[in-house]
């Protein structure tokens, strides 16, 4: 399923890799941009690291930093549908990509907290190898709820954090793009408009 915000986009990916190990490695590695993201792999981060390998990012989305199978990860891809409410985030993509980072990691904090979820692991990468810059999210199946600190796992991200119709006062429906995409574009928007104010008019 595809939700769509207009100005973005959240969709569960599909990659034909063999394993776990291979999604990391897809994300730091695969078709490289050389102009705009180097020759070496791209970083992986999760909500405290900035510049993991994939093998370090591989060790660290396992719950017990060891293998992990295909079958227990979730792969998600959050897209820009417009390049230029990317550079809009900083005037270098390093800047831009950090910027990004601390919106993915506000994203993922609002879902968990909406699921009941006190820890889950997670690593992401930025892309820039397409017009649309877009960020690639494994996350591993299995959580620590909140109020009881069991294991629980999660097959795949439900409303409310993804697309849903609710209610309104009315008692008709209407789309909501949740809480995830919310939280991601509401944090752009907020960074563009700070951006702008520092303008000298």
């Amino acid at each position: 399923m595809v939700i769509s915000k207009s100005r973005f986009v959240l969709k569960q990916a599909s990659v034909g890799a063999s394993g776990a190990s291979d999604l990391t490695r897809y994300v730091a590695k695969n078709s490289l941009d050389h102009q705009r993201e180097g020759d070496k792999a791209r970083p992986l981060f999760t909500e405290r690291d900035n510049d993991l390998s994939h093998w370090e990012a591989r060790k660290f989305v396992s719950i017990n930093c060891g293998e992990l199978v295909r079958a227990d990860v979730l792969h998600y891809v959050l897209s820009f549908e417009q390049s230029k409410d990317f550079l809009q985030l900083g005037e270098t993509d390093k800047e831009r990509c950090q910027e990004v980072r601390e919106m993915v990691r506000h994203a993922s904090t609002s879902g968990a907290q909406n699921m009941g979820i006190d820890t889950w692991r997670w690593v992401a990468g930025v892309h820039l190898n397409k017009p649309h810059p877009h960020i690639h999210i494994l996350i591993n199946k299995h959580a620590i709820t909140q109020r009881t600190d069991d294991l629980t796992r999660i097959t795949k991200l439900t409303p409310p954090l993804v697309a849903h119709y609710r209610p309104n006062p009315n008692g008709a429906r209407e789309f909501d793009h949740g809480v995830m995409l919310n939280s991601f574009s509401k944090d752009v928007d907020d960074r563009i408009r700070w951006r702008r104010q520092q303008i000298p008019s």
